[in-house]
Protein backbone atom coordinates (compact mmCIF):
# COMPACT_ATOMS: atom_id res chain seq x y z
CA UNK A 1 0.00 0.00 0.00
CA UNK A 2 2.98 2.50 0.88
CA UNK A 3 4.63 2.19 -2.29
CA UNK A 4 1.21 3.09 -4.27
CA UNK A 5 0.83 6.01 -2.16
CA UNK A 6 4.39 6.97 -2.90
CA UNK A 7 4.28 6.93 -6.70
CA UNK A 8 1.25 8.41 -6.70
CA UNK A 9 3.14 11.89 -4.33
CA UNK A 10 6.06 11.93 -6.44
CA UNK A 11 3.47 12.16 -9.89
CA UNK A 12 1.62 14.75 -7.96
CA UNK A 13 4.73 16.57 -6.64
CA UNK A 14 6.47 16.63 -10.43
CA UNK A 15 3.73 17.49 -12.35
CA UNK A 16 2.66 20.84 -10.15
CA UNK A 17 6.19 21.63 -10.10
CA UNK A 18 6.69 21.41 -13.96
CA UNK A 19 3.34 23.36 -14.44
CA UNK A 20 4.50 26.33 -11.80
CA UNK A 21 7.76 26.70 -13.22
CA UNK A 22 6.23 27.26 -17.21
CA UNK A 23 4.19 29.85 -15.22
CA UNK A 24 7.54 31.43 -14.41
CA UNK A 25 6.29 31.24 -10.20
CA UNK A 26 8.91 31.96 -7.66
CA UNK A 27 10.02 28.32 -5.67
CA UNK A 28 7.62 26.14 -7.97
CA UNK A 29 8.83 22.86 -6.63
CA UNK A 30 8.39 23.81 -2.72
CA UNK A 31 4.85 25.07 -3.59
CA UNK A 32 4.27 21.88 -5.03
CA UNK A 33 5.32 19.67 -2.23
CA UNK A 34 2.88 21.43 -0.21
CA UNK A 35 0.58 20.69 -2.25
CA UNK A 36 0.98 17.25 -3.01
CA UNK A 37 1.41 16.36 0.98
CA UNK A 38 -2.37 18.02 0.67
CA UNK A 39 -3.24 15.95 -2.20
CA UNK A 40 -1.76 13.17 -0.67
CA UNK A 41 -3.35 12.80 2.99
CA UNK A 42 -7.09 11.98 1.86
CA UNK A 43 -5.43 8.70 -0.31
CA UNK A 44 -3.49 7.34 2.72
CA UNK A 45 -6.69 7.78 4.50
CA UNK A 46 -8.79 6.18 1.91
CA UNK A 47 -6.09 3.70 1.00
CA UNK A 48 -6.06 2.59 4.86
CA UNK A 49 -9.34 2.27 5.23
CA UNK A 50 -9.24 -0.31 2.31
CA UNK A 51 -6.65 -2.05 4.24
CA UNK A 52 -8.54 -2.15 7.76
CA UNK A 53 -11.70 -4.01 5.78
CA UNK A 54 -9.60 -6.09 4.17
CA UNK A 55 -7.96 -7.21 7.32
CA UNK A 56 -11.47 -7.69 9.16
CA UNK A 57 -12.99 -9.49 5.85
CA UNK A 58 -9.64 -12.63 6.11
CA UNK A 59 -10.65 -12.49 9.84
CA UNK A 60 -13.60 -13.52 9.51
CA UNK A 61 -13.03 -16.39 6.63
CA UNK A 62 -10.54 -17.46 9.04
CA UNK A 63 -12.15 -17.68 12.53
CA UNK A 64 -14.45 -20.70 13.40
CA UNK A 65 -16.15 -20.23 16.77
CA UNK A 66 -15.03 -23.05 20.04
CA UNK A 67 -12.53 -24.31 17.48
CA UNK A 68 -8.99 -24.44 17.86
CA UNK A 69 -7.16 -25.04 14.63
CA UNK A 70 -3.86 -26.86 15.41
CA UNK A 71 -1.42 -27.12 12.31
CA UNK A 72 2.03 -28.45 13.48
CA UNK A 73 2.99 -29.21 10.23
CA UNK A 74 1.92 -27.50 6.65
CA UNK A 75 -0.45 -29.97 5.45
CA UNK A 76 -4.00 -28.65 4.77
CA UNK A 77 -6.32 -26.97 7.23
CA UNK A 78 -10.01 -29.00 7.65
CA UNK A 79 -12.32 -27.46 9.89
CA UNK A 80 -14.76 -29.70 9.39
CA UNK A 81 -14.82 -32.83 9.43
CA UNK A 82 -14.46 -35.05 5.71
CA UNK A 83 -18.29 -35.99 4.74
CA UNK A 84 -18.73 -39.75 5.13
CA UNK A 85 -20.59 -42.17 3.25
CA UNK A 86 -23.93 -43.56 4.73
CA UNK A 87 -24.31 -47.38 4.27
CA UNK A 88 -27.49 -47.72 2.48
CA UNK A 89 -30.08 -49.13 5.25
CA UNK A 90 -32.05 -52.54 4.14
CA UNK A 91 -35.20 -52.33 3.04
CA UNK A 92 -38.22 -53.01 5.40
CA UNK A 93 -39.53 -56.43 4.57
CA UNK A 94 -42.45 -56.29 2.52
CA UNK A 95 -45.13 -59.10 1.28
CA UNK A 96 -46.04 -60.03 -1.98
CA UNK A 97 -48.77 -61.92 -4.11
CA UNK A 98 -47.53 -65.31 -5.17
CA UNK A 99 -48.12 -63.49 -8.51
CA UNK A 100 -46.04 -60.16 -7.47
CA UNK A 101 -43.11 -62.78 -6.74
CA UNK A 102 -43.55 -64.97 -9.79
CA UNK A 103 -43.73 -62.27 -11.97
CA UNK A 104 -41.00 -60.61 -10.82
CA UNK A 105 -38.41 -63.45 -11.45
CA UNK A 106 -40.15 -63.60 -14.78
CA UNK A 107 -39.04 -60.54 -15.38
CA UNK A 108 -35.40 -60.93 -14.25
CA UNK A 109 -35.34 -63.96 -15.87
CA UNK A 110 -36.29 -62.35 -19.54
CA UNK A 111 -33.56 -59.07 -18.96
CA UNK A 112 -30.91 -62.16 -18.29
CA UNK A 113 -31.36 -63.48 -22.05
CA UNK A 114 -32.15 -60.39 -23.37
CA UNK A 115 -28.75 -59.19 -22.21
CA UNK A 116 -27.18 -62.50 -23.15
CA UNK A 117 -27.90 -61.70 -26.61
CA UNK A 118 -27.06 -58.27 -26.82
CA UNK A 119 -23.41 -59.34 -25.04
CA UNK A 120 -23.32 -62.23 -27.28
CA UNK A 121 -23.36 -59.88 -30.38
CA UNK A 122 -21.28 -57.53 -29.19
CA UNK A 123 -18.66 -60.56 -28.10
CA UNK A 124 -19.22 -61.72 -32.38
CA UNK A 125 -18.79 -58.13 -33.35
CA UNK A 126 -15.46 -57.43 -31.19
CA UNK A 127 -17.25 -54.28 -29.72
CA UNK A 128 -15.33 -54.59 -26.56
CA UNK A 129 -16.49 -51.17 -25.72
CA UNK A 130 -19.85 -52.24 -25.57
CA UNK A 131 -18.91 -54.78 -22.68
CA UNK A 132 -17.24 -52.19 -20.67
CA UNK A 133 -19.83 -49.57 -20.38
CA UNK A 134 -22.17 -52.78 -19.75
CA UNK A 135 -20.50 -53.14 -16.26
CA UNK A 136 -21.29 -49.32 -15.52
CA UNK A 137 -25.31 -50.68 -17.08
CA UNK A 138 -25.41 -53.28 -14.69
CA UNK A 139 -24.54 -51.57 -11.53
CA UNK A 140 -26.76 -49.05 -12.39
CA UNK A 141 -29.97 -51.24 -12.89
CA UNK A 142 -28.65 -52.71 -9.41
CA UNK A 143 -28.81 -50.26 -7.54
CA UNK A 144 -31.61 -48.53 -8.57
CA UNK A 145 -34.35 -49.09 -6.31
CA UNK A 146 -37.50 -51.41 -7.28
CA UNK A 147 -41.10 -49.59 -7.07
CA UNK A 148 -41.30 -52.22 -3.70
CA UNK A 149 -38.60 -50.65 -2.26
CA UNK A 150 -37.99 -46.54 -0.96
CA UNK A 151 -35.23 -44.94 -2.85
CA UNK A 152 -32.24 -45.04 0.36
CA UNK A 153 -33.10 -48.85 0.85
CA UNK A 154 -30.70 -52.07 -0.43
CA UNK A 155 -32.18 -55.83 -0.06
CA UNK A 156 -30.26 -58.36 1.66
CA UNK A 157 -29.59 -59.72 -1.59
CA UNK A 158 -26.93 -56.80 -1.55
CA UNK A 159 -28.74 -54.65 -4.60
CA UNK A 160 -31.68 -51.90 -4.46
CA UNK A 161 -33.51 -53.58 -7.19
CA UNK A 162 -34.33 -56.77 -4.97
CA UNK A 163 -37.72 -56.25 -3.43
CA UNK A 164 -37.08 -57.59 0.35
CA UNK A 165 -39.35 -59.86 0.46
CA UNK A 166 -39.59 -63.52 2.00
CA UNK A 167 -41.79 -64.13 -0.96
CA UNK A 168 -39.19 -64.04 -3.31
CA UNK A 169 -36.81 -66.99 -1.95
CA UNK A 170 -37.74 -69.47 -4.66
CA UNK A 171 -35.91 -67.08 -7.44
CA UNK A 172 -32.69 -66.24 -5.67
CA UNK A 173 -31.06 -68.19 -8.33
CA UNK A 174 -32.12 -65.61 -10.75
CA UNK A 175 -30.39 -63.23 -8.59
CA UNK A 176 -27.02 -65.35 -8.90
CA UNK A 177 -27.98 -65.90 -12.57
CA UNK A 178 -27.70 -62.13 -13.01
CA UNK A 179 -24.52 -61.42 -10.82
CA UNK A 180 -22.66 -64.46 -12.58
CA UNK A 181 -23.57 -62.75 -15.96
CA UNK A 182 -22.35 -59.37 -14.97
CA UNK A 183 -18.94 -61.34 -13.97
CA UNK A 184 -18.58 -63.55 -17.39
CA UNK A 185 -19.18 -60.17 -19.25
CA UNK A 186 -16.04 -59.25 -17.06
CA UNK A 187 -14.05 -61.66 -17.82
CA UNK A 188 -14.78 -61.75 -21.89
CA UNK A 189 -13.61 -57.95 -21.28
CA UNK A 190 -10.43 -58.83 -20.05
CA UNK A 191 -10.24 -61.70 -22.72
CA UNK A 192 -10.32 -58.67 -25.11
CA UNK A 193 -7.48 -57.06 -23.63
CA UNK A 194 -5.06 -60.18 -23.02
CA UNK A 195 -6.39 -63.46 -25.09
CA UNK A 196 -4.39 -65.91 -23.19
CA UNK A 197 -4.96 -70.00 -21.67
CA UNK A 198 -5.84 -68.13 -18.20
CA UNK A 199 -8.30 -66.17 -19.91
CA UNK A 200 -9.92 -68.59 -21.52
CA UNK A 201 -9.84 -70.90 -18.96
CA UNK A 202 -11.52 -68.41 -16.63
CA UNK A 203 -14.39 -67.70 -19.27
CA UNK A 204 -15.14 -70.81 -19.61
CA UNK A 205 -15.62 -71.68 -15.37
CA UNK A 206 -17.32 -68.12 -15.18
CA UNK A 207 -19.84 -69.33 -18.33
CA UNK A 208 -20.54 -72.93 -16.90
CA UNK A 209 -20.97 -70.76 -13.20
CA UNK A 210 -23.98 -68.78 -15.02
CA UNK A 211 -25.75 -71.54 -17.08
CA UNK A 212 -25.70 -73.98 -14.34
CA UNK A 213 -27.22 -70.76 -12.04
CA UNK A 214 -29.75 -69.71 -15.06
CA UNK A 215 -30.78 -73.18 -15.33
CA UNK A 216 -31.83 -72.93 -11.73
CA UNK A 217 -33.39 -69.94 -11.95
CA UNK A 218 -35.26 -71.15 -15.52
CA UNK A 219 -36.67 -74.28 -13.77
CA UNK A 220 -38.29 -72.48 -10.83
CA UNK A 221 -39.57 -69.78 -12.72
CA UNK A 222 -41.40 -72.48 -15.02
CA UNK A 223 -42.90 -73.62 -12.09
CA UNK A 224 -46.17 -72.30 -10.40
CA UNK A 225 -45.73 -70.56 -7.47
CA UNK A 226 -46.62 -73.32 -5.06
CA UNK A 227 -44.49 -75.77 -6.52
CA UNK A 228 -41.68 -73.68 -6.71
CA UNK A 229 -42.06 -72.71 -3.10
CA UNK A 230 -42.20 -76.04 -2.22
CA UNK A 231 -39.12 -76.97 -3.99
CA UNK A 232 -37.41 -74.23 -1.88
CA UNK A 233 -38.28 -75.47 1.29
CA UNK A 234 -37.32 -79.40 0.08
CA UNK A 235 -33.85 -77.70 -0.88
CA UNK A 236 -33.71 -76.21 2.61
CA UNK A 237 -34.80 -79.83 4.56
CA UNK A 238 -32.05 -80.78 2.35
CA UNK A 239 -29.02 -78.03 3.44
CA UNK A 240 -30.27 -79.11 7.35
CA UNK A 241 -30.01 -82.58 6.70
CA UNK A 242 -27.58 -83.71 4.76
CA UNK A 243 -23.31 -84.22 5.51
CA UNK A 244 -21.15 -81.55 4.29
CA UNK A 245 -20.08 -84.11 2.03
CA UNK A 246 -23.07 -84.76 0.46
CA UNK A 247 -23.37 -80.71 0.04
CA UNK A 248 -20.41 -80.66 -1.40
CA UNK A 249 -21.21 -83.43 -4.10
CA UNK A 250 -24.74 -82.47 -4.46
CA UNK A 251 -25.92 -85.94 -3.52
CA UNK A 252 -27.78 -86.65 -0.34
CA UNK A 253 -26.43 -90.90 0.67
Amino acid sequence: MLWIVFVYFMVVWLWLGTVLEKRKKSSPFIIAFVWALLLTTPVIWIMSAISNSSNDSQKLVNTVPNKTVVNPTNAPIMLEPPPTKVKPKEAEEITLTPKQARDFAHNLYKKIEEDEQFIGDAVELGEYETLIKYDGDWFKYANTPHSYNDSTSTSEMGYSYWPNSEQLAPYTDCNIAFINFKILVGTRARQFREDSSETRKRVRENYKRYQESKAACKKRVDMTYEKAWKAEEAEWIYAEEATPSELSSGIKE
